[in-house]
């Protein structure tokens, strides 16, 4: 999706490099229309088959917190960026501020189902400032901003969201690790759930107004 966004909004002359460590999502990518600019490739984000100084900006969305070692990764977006280059990423923060995150919701549900801690079923939390920062300090990157913005979700149904959330995500892993059978029955609830929250928060728009 941001692949697709940086297409449309820069320049032609812009040259775009998009990578994933798997390459049924780079397949996904290039399948998207309007894609024709971009190069396609294959990447470990903690070993990057990059020269130094290539790029202007690197772009992370969702990615960093997934990484074993952040750190490494750091380096590498360090490595193959321009002296005045910048990098972007982006991370979820602590669910015990996104109560009303679909996959929050997705998670809490597939947890009740499973009997399983909801915060085991997703990866650990990356989102504290210092720890963030020491870790960017420590690969050479000193000038940090750090942003919280909030967006609301959007699917077209609650069907759409238990689909995403569910199957597009670690909860699948957990659910199939513990029993595959249940990956059906775990969407039926994850949707349950999102269609109720969504209830609920048009009950509460209501309500002020």
């Amino acid at each position: 999706m941001v692949t697709e966004a940086m297409s449309r909004s820069l320049p032609s002359d812009v040259a775009i490099t998009a990578t994933d460590i798997n390459l049924p999502m780079i397949e996904r990518g290039k399948a998207r229309p309007g894609m024709e600019r971009v190069v396609w490739q294959q990447a470990d984000a903690m070993k990057l088959p990059f020269s130094n100084a290539a790029f202007d900006l690197v772009v992370c969305q969702f990615g960093v917190m997934f990484f074993p070692d952040k750190r490494a990764s750091f380096r590498e977006s360090c490595r193959v960026l321009t002296p005045n280059g910048t990098y972007l990423f982006v991370l979820w923060d602590d669910y015990a501020v996104m109560t009303d995150s679909p996959l929050w919701i997705a998670t809490l549900a597939v947890g009740d189902m499973l009997g399983r801690d909801p915060r085991t079923l997703l990866a650990p939390g990356y989102y504290d400032d210092r720890t963030i920062r020491a870790d960017l300090a420590a690969t050479g990157l000193h000038e940090v901003r750090i942003d919280r913005v909030a967006r609301p979700a959007k699917a077209t149904s609650a069907r759409e969201a238990a689909v995403i959330t569910v199957q597009g995500s670690l909860l699948r892993t957990a659910i199939e690790a513990a029993d595959p059978s249940r990956l059906g029955e775990a969407t039926d609830a994850v949707e349950r759930s999102c269609a109720l929250d969504s209830v609920t928060d048009r009950s509460r728009v209501r309500t002020r107004h």
